[in-house]
């Protein structure tokens, strides 16, 4: 990816799909600056901020979530491993999810909300 003068062609946007897993990959830093574009490139509305999503997921909230969590992936599922924290702490998952991303906070912890209680299948907070 370094070597590329322009990295929003089709072939980089691609390549940029299956290979950023982080955000400290240089690909992350394209969905976030560029998601909209990058979405045409690969004709997949909305894939930019579902990618940027699982990322965050992964780094911020899937340790404060899980006990000894764990993203697994097969065939293009994704599952995690670990025992849920019931003793999760809400407030301070938002000031992470805040202070790494503050315009879009709000919106990432209602998303790790959901999980979390279907996970639990506590089926009246979901829902709530």
């Amino acid at each position: 990816m370094s070597t590329q003068k322009d990295l929003l062609t089709k072939e980089n946007a691609e390549f940029i799909m299956f290979a950023t897993k982080a955000s400290a990959d240089p690909g992350f830093k394209i969905l976030v600056d560029n998601g909209e574009a990058f979405d045409q490139l690969v004709n997949n509305p909305g894939l930019s901020g579902m990618m940027f999503g699982r990322i965050v997921f992964d780094e911020i909230v899937l340790p404060m979530e899980r006990i000894n969590g764990k993203k697994v992936e097969r065939g293009g599922m994704i599952t995690y491993t670990g025992e849920v924290n019931k003793n999760i702490n809400w407030n301070d998952v938002y000031t992470k999810l805040k202070n790494a991303y503050p315009s879009c906070a709000d919106e990432l912890l209602l998303k790790a909300k959901l999980q979390y209680y279907r996970d639990l299948s506590n089926w009246t907070n979901y829902t709530a």
